[in-house]
């Protein structure tokens, strides 16, 4: 069975009308629904923020792994020394 998790905001005074049909939804598709109600504004915000910190994590190492694979390509490049005097160095491409 498919499953979803699904996060509702539902507080006394609030309680936004898309979640319940969201829910019903779900288990018309033939998911098995995991339904967390965040009851305090605490609740709220620690969820909001998870994703974000997941996504800039995601993109400080994507850029992290671009410096390194661009550095890597510079720093790789093969010396090849002459014999004949120790100041001919080149650089082999």
């Amino acid at each position: 069975m498919k499953m979803a998790v699904l996060y509702r905001l539902v507080m006394p005074e609030h309680t936004l009308p898309f979640d319940p049909k969201s829910k019903d939804l779900l288990e018309c598709e033939g998911f098995e629904v995991e339904d967390y109600s965040l009851e305090t504004r605490e609740d709220t915000d620690d969820t909001a923020y998870q994703p974000t910190i997941v996504l800039f994590s995601i993109a400080a190492l994507l850029a992290l792994a671009f410096v390194w694979a661009a550095l890597s390509s510079v720093y790789s490049r093969s010396v090849r020394f002459e014999t004949s005097h120790p100041r001919n160095i080149h650089l082999v491409e």
